[in-house]
C-alpha cells in the first residue's frame, strides 16, 4: 500500500471508531432526551420560519434561520456527546431497547412525544395552507 492509501484508511478507521464511540455514549434514556430536545429544537426552527414566511421574508432569510436551526439541532446532539448521525444510527441499531425503556417510563416520555407530534401537526398544516395560497 502506498503512504496516501493508507493513510486515507486510517482516517476512515478513526471516524469509524470515533462513530461507535459516540453511540455508546448513549443509553436509551439519553436517547430519548436528545430525540425530545432536537425535536423541540426543530419545531422551534419551523414556528420561526413560519413566521418569517407569513411576513415574506426573502429566501436570505428564510435560509439563515434553516441554517442556525441545524446548527442548534445539532448543538442539542453535541450536549450528549453525539451528532446526528450517530443519534439516528443508535436509534436504528437499538429500537428494541429503546421502545423497551419507554414502556418502563411511559407517563415520562408518551406524552412529550405526542405533544410533539400535535405541534409538528400543526404547523405543517399552516405550511400546507400557506403553499396552497400561492
Amino acid at each position: 500500500m502506498n503512504k496516501i492509501t493508507l493513510t486515507f484508511f486510517s482516517i476512515c478507521c478513526c471516524c469509524l471508531s470515533l462513530t461507535v464511540i459516540a453511540q455508546e455514549l448513549l443509553s436509551p434514556e439519553a436517547y430519548v432526551k436528545a430525540d425530545i430536545e432536537a425535536r423541540r429544537v426543530t419545531l422551534n426552527g419551523m414556528e420561526a420560519r413560519l413566521a418569517l414566511i407569513q411576513k415574506s421574508a426573502n429566501i436570505t432569510e428564510q435560509s439563515r434561520l434553516a441554517e442556525e436551526t441545524r446548527q442548534n439541532v445539532e448543538a442539542v446532539f453535541a450536549r450528549y456527546g453525539v451528532t446526528g448521525a450517530s443519534h439516528a444510527a443508535y436509534g436504528t441499531r437499538h429500537l428494541k431497547a429503546i421502545f423497551a425503556w419507554l414502556e418502563v417510563h411511559p407517563d415520562e416520555w408518551q406524552e412529550q412525544y405526542n405533544n410533539l407530534v400535535v405541534r409538528f401537526d400543526a404547523l405543517s398544516s399552516q405550511f400546507d395552507n400557506l403553499s396552497n395560497r400561492r
